[in-house]
């Protein structure tokens, strides 16, 4: 009897595309779960206390709010740290003593990112084993640079408020998505390679 096929769903692509496949796959990973995303998390603008947040008209308002409360925490605390003169309430206003502050609301919350950047490690080539040990680190490191995302767009407002758009909107954003392009190259070219030691 003759070996059975294994069924595979790997896409063939043109030789002159094959170098590339890992990064066609990063990207298209990012475009389409940033569209789930779009169209499946809604949530309002965060003016009161208590910001719902539905996914498919779930209520799932709780992590939302966790990390947001916990993202304005460390970054209130760390200001006052460094000496930087501020307050903060319970809606996660973080005021400097001129006026100017800032807000932190549930889209702030880095949970997007999270959930991008598990989307392109789980469908990233490589190793199960590796996967579920790569990703927890992935997601404190994407914890970290929203904190910092914070920390530079408050450190900025306090003199320079017209600057808020720029920086929340393009500069930190896109920043954002660097260092999950990053993390996937590490994943990529890196942990996701069986390495054979002679």
């Amino acid at each position: 009897m003759g070996q059975k096929k294994k069924f595979s769903l790997t896409l063939k692509l043109p030789a002159e595309y094959e170098p590339y496949r890992g990064i066609l796959l990063f990207v298209a990973t990012l475009l389409i779960a940033n569209t789930i995303w779009k169209f499946s998390i809604h949530g309002d603008d965060g003016t009161t206390a208590y910001s719902s947040v539905l996914l498919w008209g779930m209520d799932v308002t709780f992590p939302f709010q966790f990390l947001t409360n916990s993202a304005a925490t460390h970054s209130y605390n760390i200001l006052k740290f460094i000496g930087q003169d501020l307050t903060i309430n319970d809606l996660n206003i973080i005021k400097y003593h001129n006026g100017n502050a800032i807000r932190i609301v549930w889209s702030c919350s880095g949970l997007k990112q999270m959930y991008i950047f598990i989307c392109t490690i789980l469908f990233s080539r490589g190793n199960w084993k590796k996967k579920i040990f790569a990703i927890p680190i992935g997601l404190v490191i994407i914890y970290g640079t929203n904190i910092l995302r914070i920390l530079i767009i408050t450190s900025c407002i306090e003199n320079h408020k017209e600057w808020f758009h720029l920086l929340h909107e393009y500069i930190t954003k896109y920043g954002f998505y660097i260092i999950i392009f990053l993390l996937w190259v590490i994943w990529d070219e890196v942990l996701s390679v069986n390495r054979i030691n002679h």
